[in-house]
């Protein structure tokens, strides 16, 4: 997984597109698990080594969003406040 803290957040990116949230801090505190895609089949859905389906490149911050691309795909990822 690729780690990118912002503010008091860490955002940990696995290449299968599920990213996990946790609080920065000397406890651990889980607070969310987003999918940006939906897993191809069950190898995908479990996170295991895979060689098939799509696939997470890089991430990037600019203009407080996120930005992660898949091959072809770049998606922004940007709060509503």
């Amino acid at each position: 997984a690729t780690p990118l803290g912002i503010g008091d957040r860490v955002y940990f990116f696995g290449r299968t597109g599920k990213t996990t949230v946790i609080q920065a801090g000397p406890e651990f505190k889980k607070l969310a698990t987003n999918r940006l895609w939906e897993p191809e089949d069950e190898q995908e859905a479990s996170d295991q080594p895979s060689f098939g389906g799509r696939t997470q490149y890089g991430i990037a911050v600019a203009d407080d969003a996120l930005l992660v691309r898949t091959g072809q795909i770049l998606y922004c990822v940007k709060g509503t406040e």
